[in-house]
């Protein structure tokens, strides 16, 4: 498969599911944990995701917003992803901006 076509896959799966699981995307991409890292790091650094300890997560998502961070917070505990919910409830707080402020 080539690399533009895992990437509008991954995009699609985030698109859909808000986050999605390092593992999960090996199964359903056949490819290593490292491709998929690469691919993960290359789509954040595009902005097109962020990527979190174990997966991704939506790039909208991400952006901070106090209703909209509760509710991906439920969302990822009601799914079973409390390794992704700490990582992300983290990302969320200490952004550069608050790592300067303090």
């Amino acid at each position: 498969m080539l690399t533009e076509e895992r990437y509008s896959i991954i995009l699609e799966r985030v698109k859909q599911n808000k986050s999605v699981k390092l593992l999960e995307l090996c199964e359903l991409l056949k490819a290593s944990e490292s491709t998929i890292r690469r691919d993960l790091t290359v789509l954040d650094e595009r902005g097109l995701l962020k990527k979190v300890h174990g997966g991704a997560i939506s790039a909208e998502e991400h952006s901070f917003n106090p209703s909209q961070s509760f509710s991906l917070m439920k969302n990822l505990q009601l799914r079973g992803l409390r390794p992704l919910l700490w990582t992300t409830a983290i990302s969320f707080l200490l952004t550069p901006e608050r790592l300067q402020a303090i």
